[in-house]
């Protein structure tokens, strides 16, 4: 779905070259451990909304696991 080898220069969306403006984290919740970061992906505001589909995707895959994800602004 996303493209993360541009890291955070440009959104990691395929094909788009807009500037990220917001990282989206996205990580697991355990008891034991705390925070699992599993991904940050760093997108424009147009795109901001696919990350949603992901989190949703990966939550009925493994229901058991506790996926959530924090939206952090760029400077």
């Amino acid at each position: 779905m996303f493209d993360i080898k541009k890291l955070n220069n440009k959104c990691n969306e395929p094909n788009c070259e807009n500037k990220p403006k917001k990282e989206k984290l996205i990580y697991e919740q355990t008891v034991r451990r705390g925070k699992k970061s599993l991904v940050s992906l760093y997108l424009c505001n147009k795109h901001i909304c696919k990350a949603n589909k992901l989190v949703t995707k990966l939550k009925s895959i493994e229901p058991k696991v506790v996926i959530d994800m924090e939206v952090n602004d760029l400077r």
